[in-house]
């Protein structure tokens, strides 16, 4: 836990390259280097794609606009609410987990001033519940997101059907209201309304955005690959402000991975398919780090298990999250290139 910030992002050679033989885990077989370096390219790749989006005008082929606008669209297609107060336990552990971020962006962790917003597709329409889950915490007053749980209608399905193809809903016939970026954006309009704020607190105000952890081990793996560090060798990522990325332009290739991410697709999407209900808005920062999870409900740090090694404990109890950092404008380095 004591490495050092990434000061940026690498040169674009170099960390695309890199030196697979070097990584702790890939020499234990998790990973071949082809695989490594696909990963790393196709992430890129997302990313620069998003980071174009958000760059284009809402009228430009690169920023498709969204079709779900209206509120009732979540009943409509089966999505219902749930609104839980700062009594919320386990709202309160997750704050719990970003108290030192919160500390250096000025962040209140008080749960009086967060909202936990949950969206489960679980609603019989014409189209059959899966139980997706969609749950974050939100302070509204000062634009901050924590997602919870991420798991998509179509990852609820595999799950759901073993891998057996008889017991799988057609992907055509899956829900189609079920992208994490208009479940929310729709969420956030409805909570408003029930929590009578007004429609510019949703509008104009997300700057920043936390996992609670990964969606699944493949965007664990890749955002090993985006930290990595050739000089260090590393195995686990830093504390908070972790290894930060800065988006400036198509050389900032780490960055752009992080927004490769599945969680970065997501936010991405949320303020890129949505342009005309948000003001313009940019991601400019990814960051990369661990917190340490709590025995129970205490804040004392968990105990080591008979055996255990220091590494293996550190691996068990620290938890990896991602942070984006949003603002208004345009970066002005992704130009739309339409066809």
């Amino acid at each position: 836990m004591n490495a050092p910030p990434n000061p940026g992002n690498a040169q674009s050679s170099r960390w695309i390259e890199g030196d697979a033989s070097n990584l702790y885990w890939l020499s234990h077989g998790c990973l071949n280097t082809k695989e490594y370096k696909q990963l790393k390219s196709e992430a890129i790749e997302r990313g620069h794609n998003l980071a174009t989006m958000l760059d284009a005008p809402p009228s430009s082929s690169l920023a498709p606009q969204s079709k779900f606008n209206d509120v009732e669209d979540l009943a409509k297609f089966g999505w219902s609410l749930v609104l839980d107060g700062s009594d919320d336990k386990d709202m309160q552990k997750h704050l719990g987990l970003f108290t030192e971020a919160f500390k250096k962006l000025k962040i209140n962790n008080d749960p009086k001033r967060w909202h936990r917003i949950q969206l489960v597709h679980d609603i019989e329409t014409s189209y059959t519940p899966t139980n997706g889950t969609y749950d974050v915490l939100v302070n509204y007053e000062q634009g901050t997101i924590i997602s919870v749980e991420m798991t998509s209608p179509a990852e609820k399905n595999r799950i759901a059907s073993g891998g057996d193809p008889k017991l799988k809903i057609p992907h055509d016939k899956l829900v189609p209201l079920r992208d994490w970026s208009d479940v929310l954006f729709l969420g956030f309009r409805l909570a408003a309304v029930k929590l009578g704020l007004k429609s510019h607190v949703i509008s104009g105000g997300i700057q920043h955005f936390f996992t609670g952890g990964f969606v699944d081990k493949d965007e664990k793996k890749l955002c090993l690959l985006i930290a990595e560090d050739s000089d260090d060798p590393w195995r686990f990522a830093p504390d908070w402000p972790g290894r930060v990325f800065p988006v400036v332009d198509d050389t900032s290739v780490q960055a752009l991975a992080s927004l490769g991410t599945q969680h970065g697709v997501a936010v991405a999407n949320l303020f890129g398919c949505h342009k005309l209900q948000f003001r313009p808005r940019v991601i400019d920062r990814a960051s990369i780090f661990c917190v340490q999870e709590k025995s129970g409900g205490t804040q004392q740090p968990q105990q080591k298990l008979p055996g255990e090694t220091d590494e293996e404990h550190r691996d068990r109890t620290s938890k990896w999250c991602i942070y984006f950092h949003m603002r208004e404008g345009v970066l002005g380095k992704f130009p739309p290139k339409d066809k």
